[in-house]
């Protein structure tokens, strides 16, 4: 059977398993291309670079968040919704404060932020 193809989607799905399993801080290009069974410059085919890769499995974590019915009471939809992250960031735990930094990587890229709160 030959390989998966590259692609985008791939290399984020495998660096969010990574993450889930090492924490983000434990991401590299060379690392999560050594789990893809490729080389990393292949990465850049698809991805920028790790930023990029972070803000993708962000997006994907966000994603997984149950958007409420809009039909429902406001209170009960931001109750579901609360739920429903609390759920999501208990299967990602490094995710909580990557997705608070979100709104800082515009200004300084998320890996530095995140190695500036290690110290």
């Amino acid at each position: 059977m030959p390989p998966l193809p590259l692609s985008r989607e791939r290399v984020l799905q495998v660096a969010l398993r990574m993450a889930d399993g090492d924490g983000v801080e434990a991401l590299s290009m060379r690392k999560i291309a050594q789990e893809l069974g490729v080389k990393a410059m292949s990465l850049y085919n698809h991805v920028a670079n790790k930023d990029d890769i972070l803000d993708g499995i962000v997006d994907m974590v966000v994603a997984e968040i149950e958007l409420p019915d809009p039909k429902i009471d406001w209170k009960a939809a931001m109750r579901q919704r609360a739920i429903s992250a609390h759920g999501v960031l208990l299967r990602h735990p490094w995710a909580a404060i990557a997705t608070c930094l979100e709104v800082q990587s515009s200004i300084q890229p998320i890996s530095d932020i995140c190695h500036q709160r290690d110290r």
